[in-house]
């Protein structure tokens, strides 16, 4: 009785620590009470004049490799040498997965040097550090295998063009005549960083959220702070409030390393609960996205862009409406939403290699006019004079579309080489902005994924540990209910009352839960222990959730597999047993050899069961384990070697029954 008791009581603390997690799951505050940003007496409106304006560029998961398609270096290269040129940004953001470190099977990782080089070299002979400032940060490919920071291994120390500095993570302050822009560089990487597949989730060390605080003290005082990294938030494993700290300061962090879900989940955008926009970038690697970033007058404005090799192509004109900006993406409380009502002009960046032939601009599908370049001022704070200017102006009367509901401003230009592209977008000169995103690509972003994968592991794990304790508690109750003499739950009756069934099956679960999934070298001279709430290595435990998802798909295995036959198994042997025919109804020689055909079938697919599930261990063995780490970790892998024992040694003791 006491045995059984201490059993309800871990299963009851388990399901309890659930549903008390997503209880307290942070929720933050609702941004539509948050007070506006409030104006200043005397600030010049936004006019037909080139001023308080600026743009950066965004690009993420480039995965440079010596293994794979050589176009994806030849077109880095022709970006930096002609777009870069052609935008002419303030700074370029390179937002991690600069390499791609894998080997050429690509299974096994490491830093390649080779790779390293070609990244500095590309910067180097593309002079693009003349034209812009870049700001580089590494994504988890970087940290394949990189036992430390400080580590030979750790090429973007030397190779990077911010590896130079003392944090892995930076602050840089852009500082324009107009005010003063902070830019928060957020490294996530773990340290040590492991290699592939269990280097995926990123993790805040606390140095690092002792250097990030700093970093908003410090940028308190700037006109709009933007936060960018590799990781999205919702693959950020952290013991502090990220979310909260990211959203006490920025008006949006750009991010990458999701890769648009391989295509299927493009536009990964988000309004965090916390009052800030998170916005994944599709990568460059298979998809060729960069991203154009535009603050006008404080405003903020972006356009996504798929890079093409040729140079007449739908890229061109490239089309940022600043003036008014796109209603999703307007944060009344980080940024002077009234400066649009205010305005006088609508303000829209185009740029070709081309000369621009014409600008149509239409609202609500009447046409106003077409835009002309805007006025440059003495002293302005253009990129280059002996370019083309890229802002387009057009006067406009706010006040006929300030009804409070939502409007929509067309935008045709058209280069003198033909080229030509049209953007349409919602904007909002007063009210409540609609913040209208997509529930899936949103959902990606602003979830939380660490806590999903973990709650699905613990669901499945107390739903498994529930299907033998509570039929085992109540099975003399059970048994007299006439339901009982269904095969399935008959069989698992018996699975969960029989002391070799069940200890076993227990056992195996405590052992999920708290023991050493596998042992080896997940990185270069330093043996790790893998359990499935984390990797310790270099006496340090990295709290990488995809171990819970393999857990998970562990259990989900046995349950779809294993459990079901066993369980059918000793139903229909209970019944067959139950209802062998009597003398009277049936010579008994031929009821006995009827039971024992059965019986026969019935080990025959118990024992095919097994086969497959042995199977399927082997494969998920050497893709997750064998090839990536080698063959020390197969052999040292109890929590894939021992499920597939105590299989068969269920299947043994079955068929004796």
């Amino acid at each position: 009785m006491k045995r059984n008791l201490c059993l309800v009581c871990v299963f009851a603390l388990v399901v309890l620590s659930i549903f008390v997690r997503l209880n307290t799951y942070q929720n933050g505050f609702d941004i539509r009470s948050h007070p506006p940003r409030v104006g200043v007496c005397c600030e010049t409106p936004i006019s037909d004049a080139f001023t308080g304006l600026f743009w950066f560029v965004q690009l993420s998961d480039i995965h440079i490799s010596v293994y794979d398609e050589a176009s994806r270096i030849e077109d880095l290269e022709a970006f930096l040498r002609r777009n870069v040129k052609v935008i002419r940004p303030y700074l370029l953001l390179l937002s991690g997965d600069l390499v791609d470190a894998k080997s050429k099977d690509k299974h096994s990782s490491t830093q390649l040097s080779t790779e390293w080089e070609i990244y500095s070299t590309i910067l180097r002979e593309t002079n693009v550090s003349n034209f812009t400032r870049l700001l580089d940060i590494r994504g988890n490919h970087d940290a394949f295998n990189v036992p430390s920071g400080n580590s030979e291994a750790n090429y973007f120390r030397t190779h990077g063009v911010q590896g130079h500095r003392l944090s892995n993570s930076y602050a840089f302050n852009l500082g324009l005549p107009f005010g003063k822009y902070s830019f928060i560089a957020l490294d996530a990487c773990p340290d040590p960083g492991l290699m592939r597949p269990l280097n995926f989730f990123g993790h805040i060390a606390p140095e690092t959220e002792e250097d990030i605080r700093e970093y908003v003290k410090a940028t308190r005082s700037s006109n709009l702070t933007f936060w960018f990294g590799h990781y999205p938030t919702s693959t950020i494993v952290s013991p502090l409030a990220l979310r909260s700290i990211i959203g006490s300061s920025a008006y949006a962090y750009f991010c990458g390393h999701l890769h648009t879900l391989l295509g299927w989940v493009p536009k990964m955008y988000g309004l965090q609960p916390q009052g800030f926009l998170e916005l994944e970038l599709g990568d460059w690697r298979d998809n060729r996205y960069y991203r154009i970033v535009a603050v006008d007058h404080d405003l903020v404005s972006f356009v996504d862009v798929q890079f093409s090799p040729s140079i007449s192509s739908a890229e061109w004109p490239v089309i940022l409406v600043t003036n008014p900006k796109h209603v999703n993406f307007l944060l009344p409380h980080k940024e002077p939403f009234y400066r649009i009502e205010q305005s006088n002009h609508i303000r829209i960046l185009v740029w070709s290699p081309y000369s621009i032939k014409y600008v149509s601009v239409s609202i609500d599908g009447v046409k106003l006019g077409n835009a002309t370049h805007a006025r440059i001022l003495p002293n302005a704070t253009v990129p280059d004079l002996s370019l083309p200017n890229p802002l387009f102006v057009l006067p406009w009367n706010p006040a006929t579309w300030s009804t409070g509901s939502v409007h929509t401003i067309q935008v045709i230009a058209q280069d003198v080489n033909g080229n030509r592209r049209k953007v349409t977008q919602p904007f909002l000169v007063s009210g409540t902005p609609p913040w209208d995103f997509a529930f899936i690509p949103s959902l990606f972003v602003t979830s939380d994924h660490t806590f999903n994968i973990r709650t699905l592991f613990y669901v499945l794990w107390s739903c498994l540990f529930g299907l033998i304790v509570i039929p085992r508690l109540l099975s003399r109750s059970l048994h007299r209910h006439a339901w009982s003499r269904n095969r399935l739950v008959a069989g698992l009756l018996r699975l969960a009352s029989t002391d070799t069934f069940a200890y076993p099956l227990l056992i195996y679960l405590v052992y999920v839960a708290a023991g050493p999934i596998f042992m080896g070298y997940l990185v270069d001279g330093h043996f790790a222990v893998v359990f499935s709430f984390g990797v310790y290595v270099a006496g340090s435990l990295i709290a990488e959730s995809l171990t819970y998802m393999y857990e998970s798909i562990q259990l989900l295995v046995f349950c779809v597999i294993v459990l079901p036959a066993f369980i059918w198994h000793l139903g229909l042997s209970t019944r067959l047993s139950a209802s062998s025919p009597t003398e009277n109804e049936r010579p008994r020689i031929s009821a006995k050899k009827t039971v024992s055909i059965m019986m026969h079938s019935l080990s025959c697919l118990l024992f095919s069961m097994c086969i497959l599930y042995t199977i399927i261990q082997i494969r998920l063995t050497l893709s997750y384990i064998g090839f990536p780490y080698g063959a020390l970790a197969v052999l040292l892998s109890p929590g894939r070697i021992g499920p597939v024992l105590l299989v068969w040694y269920l299947a043994y003791q079955t068929t004796r029954l």
